[in-house]
């Protein structure tokens, strides 16, 4: 009787605890969620929304300054393109090409080239051949949404000039390995201030009963560890 009770107990323990992982899960997507929502409404506003109030400026300047309205509509021109620009931008960061039609390396490969364009951080990327056929789509797909967390992460916080990327097969594992030279941190005195973006690399990791190790100090840089074993689907 003490051993039924007990099994029980422990399927109750079990069952909890996989309760709790869901909502902790469930949890780091709406927070990333929130937070990305928040970044969207901070570009329309400060560079969308700057741009076309400059633009609406040039026209109506250009409605009563005949001798430089052609000067000024230009000028207009020029900042609708740069707005239409921002926007591609930005829905690019959140609508990648597809994975299932480029495949992951053509999709971190783009990645680099927009990130090259800005001149703020020299990049590299190695891989094993033959990883997009040793993961699914989904694991691409998880794994390139992780690297867009952690480049977006460097770009903002490390004050980086080196960034490397490796993406290796090592027997039933893939291994990500994300490094920077940058100014690292203190894992926990930092917790508030990049607490959402690693909860959502390590909720999507999970996902794939994956692991995460992020080895950072002060002065030192940071490298984030991502294994996920191949066989899962």
């Amino acid at each position: 009787m003490q051993d039924i009770t007990e099994k029980k107990n422990l399927e109750r323990q079990v069952l909890k605890q996989e309760l709790d992982k869901q909502k902790m899960v469930a949890q780091a997507v709406v927070d990333a969620q929130e937070k990305e929502r928040a970044e969207i409404g901070k570009e329309l506003h400060d560079n969308v929304n700057q741009i076309l109030s400059t633009a609406k400026l040039y026209l109506e300047l250009a409605r009563s300054d005949e001798d430089q309205r052609l000067n000024l509509i230009k000028r207009s021109a020029d900042n609708i393109f740069d707005a239409i620009n921002e926007i591609r931008a930005i829905s690019r960061s959140l609508v990648p090409p597809s994975i299932g039609d480029l495949g992951i390396l053509v999709s971190i490969q783009d990645l680099i080239e927009n990130i090259r364009a800005t001149k703020k951080l020299h990049v590299e990327f190695y891989h094993s051949e033959g990883i997009e056929a040793a993961i699914n789509e989904k694991q691409q797909l998880m794994l390139f949404r992780i690297i867009q967390e952690q480049v977006n992460n460097v770009l903002k916080h490390a004050e980086a000039v080196n960034l490397i990327i490796e993406l290796m097969v090592d027997g039933p594992i893939v291994d990500l390995t994300i490094s920077d030279d940058g100014k690292g941190f203190d894992k926990e005195n930092n917790k508030n201030k990049r607490g959402v973006g690693l909860n959502n690399i390590a909720s999507r990791t999970e996902l794939f009963n994956g692991k995460v190790n992020l080895i950072t100090s002060p002065g030192k840089g940071c490298t984030l560890n991502i294994h996920i074993p191949i066989t899962n689907v």
